[in-house]
């Protein structure tokens, strides 16, 4: 730790995804730690993130208030400990003051005008040659994911979706925004579940456990939260603008959709696309189920 950080820093709040790891007292190890955040992993494969008051915190978050330097508290590699009054990192303790509850997405009608406003939102988002052309590659394999899915083929549909798996640079590979974006877009959009091994719990639950060793371990962390239908507050809010029954103004639907696309260097506009094609799911869907929900049609995001 830096000679000039607390000790004990004080008032933290804990997610309460960490409730049960910390009664259980996990340990683990930091993976990333740079001055925005550090992460750790745990035995279980839980991902501990030590974020700044400002940041936009992933499910699994600890809050620390007054830390202008992540990598300070956490270096790479120290030994994090849980316990039911917080934890220990990089020779400093963090002591859990109040807890948060992470935005787990609830069932909605999607509103095909807000749909139409992120994929132009999207489309003009600025990005680099390598960019646009790994964004190209996320998004058709996760359009052939969702016609699949559309057909009631879960079983083909999870093998497109395997096969973005931790494609892409960084600690969130573009492939595995992609399918977070989608599987939080089928929990919120998508009203129609299928039997047996299709079910969309089970692919989900299929791609969390392919990815602890497919991918980078922050990443697999987030996706295992995503099966579950956890996200971060930015795709929280833009799952609620993407609601019919959004009870803010256009512009404020605006915002909140660009505010999504505006998360990392790719990792934004993947996860629209993501979202994008879950709602195309419902869209289809509901041609033959349902008369309350928005109808689309099948066509490429690009």
């Amino acid at each position: 730790m830096h000679r000039d950080m607390p000790a004990v820093v004080h008032a933290a709040r804990f997610s309460s995804r960490l409730a049960a790891a910390m009664h259980a007292r996990h340990g683990g190890r930091v993976m990333i730690a740079s001055a925005a955040a550090a992460y750790a992993s745990l035995q279980d494969g839980t991902v501990v993130a030590l974020v700044r008051r400002d940041a936009d915190p992933p499910p699994t978050a600890v809050i620390v208030p007054q830390v202008p330097d992540m990598s300070q508290l956490a270096p790479h590699a120290a030994a994090l400990t849980l316990s039911p009054g917080g934890l220990v990192v990089g020779g400093a303790e963090i002591t859990a003051a109040d807890w948060w509850s992470p935005r787990q997405v609830v069932q909605a009608r999607p509103d095909g005008d807000a749909a139409a406003l992120l994929r132009r939102l999207r489309r003009s988002t600025p990005q680099s040659d390598f960019e646009a052309e790994l964004t190209n590659t996320v998004v058709r394999r996760i359009d052939e994911a969702a016609a699949r899915w559309a057909l009631g083929d879960g079983a083909g549909s999870r093998t497109s979706l395997l096969s973005i798996l931790g494609l892409g640079p960084g600690s969130t590979p573009a492939g595995d925004d992609a399918i977070a974006g989608f599987l939080i877009g089928l929990r919120a959009f998508d009203r129609h579940a299928f039997d047996g091994s299709d079910r969309l719990d089970d692919v989900a639950s299929d791609i969390a456990g392919t990815a602890r060793t497919r991918t980078t371990t922050v990443s697999a962390g987030l996706l295992r939260e995503a099966a579950d239908g956890y996200c971060a507050p930015s795709l929280g809010r833009a799952v609620d603008a993407l609601a019919a029954d959004f009870a803010g103004s256009a512009l404020q639907r605006e915002r909140l959709l660009a505010g999504l696309l505006a998360v990392g260097h790719t990792s934004g506009s993947a996860t629209a696309a993501g979202l994008l094609a879950a709602i195309r799911c419902a869209g289809t869907h509901a041609s033959t189920h349902s008369p309350h929900t928005v109808r689309t049609s099948w066509a490429p995001l690009t």
